[in-house]
């Protein structure tokens, strides 16, 4: 006999009644969903949920091996974590304070303490000013520097470029603003004054600017005010320079990809993220602390905090799940790993970020079309549903997740 007569005629071998049971179990589920009773969207995959384990039931594929894996496997699919059932359909106030700068199809949005949106215009990009009192905001080929506290929406200054300008950073003593204009970087005044080429291409990851203390260099002379790291050309470097005269302060190589570039708030060091490491740099340039990942369970994005702390997303491609880790310096401690108490089951948490408190970290799921807010010691979540119709009004209800651009401030 063939390997194809052999598989053929074990396609046809029935089990014992298994036609009976199949319209025994697709008899319950059909009077099930003619009783159905209107449900909300986030109760959705546990009710499929339900109706696939009652089919595979009704097959007796519960209780053998083979039902068993796939039990598994449905619960590795439509299980939802702690914070998906308790999920509100609105967002009434941030846990930490601050505000939120989003960007969604619709254009660029703040949030307030209470909840409330107010939309800042028709742009794809925005980032905070400092202190919170502006956004640098993109369209297209124009970046403009717009009022988010007054006067909401009202345009200072704009100014074009040749090219698709993207990332857009407000240096922290609020004089300068660094920006992508198709390969190349640039900078400008804050007051749209000297809008100058920096480096004519440089890699499509956004720019960090340092924190400007008070404290000299290394030989006693005063040290550079307008510090900015950016990725080279080939993605795998990150160079850190002299913004005001364009003079290279020092570089540094990776085997792979760099995802993020940050400097800490108060030690004024350089977190380089790539799939496999978040190594931490001195101002001057000198190699640190370094966390590794596994290649299992690349890091996808990383947010840094207060003295040292970051939190990373990560992605694990076997299980299909995402997990957040807490990096503490000098400790590196996971905080709801998956498949633990708490992952994003299915789909990847597309960004984090810390509160400006320090005492809350959202994270956008897109998988979920939710936020969640977490806090630090793990105990606090609060998830809030339908994040992409709430930046969305009056759509059809297949709007694209948004990107949440910055929390500030205190």
């Amino acid at each position: 006999m063939s390997e194809r007569e052999l598989k053929d005629r074990l396609r046809r071998v029935r089990a014992p009644q298994e036609t009976d049971a199949a319209e025994r179990s697709w008899r319950v589920v059909r009077e099930a969903h003619a009783r159905r009773s209107p449900f909300t969207r986030r109760h959705a995959r546990r009710r499929l949920a339900g109706g696939l384990l009652a089919a595979l039931a009704g097959l007796g594929l519960v209780l053998s091996p083979a039902g068993a894996e796939v039990r598994e496997w449905v619960a590795d699919v439509v299980d939802d974590p702690p914070g998906v059932e308790r999920a509100e359909p609105s967002l009434d106030r941030l846990p930490g304070g601050g505000r939120l700068l989003v960007d969604s199809a619709e254009g660029s949005w703040l949030v307030d303490p209470d909840g409330s949106r107010r939309r800042l215009g028709d742009y794809e990009q925005s980032a905070w000013s400092p202190r919170g009192l502006f956004a640098a905001a993109v369209q297209g080929n124009t970046l403009s520097a717009v009022d988010v506290s007054e006067e909401i929406g009202d345009v200072r200054w704009s100014l074009s470029a040749d090219a698709q300008i993207a990332e857009p950073q407000w240096s922290p003593s609020g004089v300068r603003i660094a920006y992508l204009a198709g390969d190349s970087l640039r900078v400008v005044d804050g007051d749209q004054s000297d809008d100058r080429l920096l480096r004519p291409r440089v890699g499509d990851v956004a720019p960090a600017w340092m924190p400007e203390p008070e404290y000299t260099g290394l030989a006693g002379e005063p040290a550079p005010k307008h510090v900015l790291a950016y990725v080279g050309t080939s993605g795998r470097t990150a160079r850190v320079v002299e913004a005001d005269t364009g003079r290279l302060l020092w570089t540094q190589a990776f085997t792979r990809p760099i995802r993020g570039l940050e400097w800490t708030e108060q030690e004024d060091r350089l977190a380089v993220l790539t799939a496999t490491r978040l190594k931490l740099f001195s101002r001057q340039g000198r190699s640190e602390e370094s966390f590794g990942f596994s290649r299992g369970n690349p890091a996808l994005s990383s947010d840094a905090a207060g003295h040292d702390r970051f939190a990373v997303t990560r992605w694990s491609r076997k299980r299909g799940r995402s997990q957040l880790d807490l990096l503490d310096t000098p400790a590196a401690e996971p905080l709801f790993p998956g498949p633990g108490r708490f992952s994003g089951v299915p789909g990847r948490f597309s960004g984090v970020e810390w509160s400006p408190s320090g005492n809350w970290i959202l994270l956008e799921w897109k998988a979920a079309d939710q936020w969640l807010f977490l806090s630090p010691d793990g105990k606090r979540v609060r998830a809030v549903s339908q994040i992409a119709g709430q930046f969305d009004p009056g759509g059809d209800g297949d709007s694209e997740f948004p990107a949440v651009s910055g929390w500030c401030c205190e």
